[in-house]
């Protein structure tokens, strides 16, 4: 019994997430990528199911589409976390 190494990885994911929604200001699609999801759509559909809620309703998100070369301080996030 216990979990699977799939759902671990997908809590584990989504937990991540969910701190860096709470504590920064990060664009939600870049989140989904540092932490694993290429397809921000999917990222938000797992999130919602595992957490309740959508990642647009964590804290004060800004849910507009930049680029990282618009945002440098999110690319050198994601070059810091991966």
């Amino acid at each position: 019994a216990g979990i699977s190494l799939t759902d671990y990885i997908n809590q584990f994911r989504i937990n991540t997430a969910k701190e860096l929604l709470r504590g920064t200001d990060i664009y939600i699609y870049a989140i989904s990528e540092m932490v694993g999801y290429h397809d921000a759509t999917y990222f938000s559909s797992m999130f919602k199911k595992l957490v309740g809620v959508s990642p647009s309703n964590i804290g004060i998100r800004k849910v507009e589409m930049k680029t990282p070369q618009e945002k440098p301080a999110e690319s050198m996030m994601f070059l810091l976390i991966t």
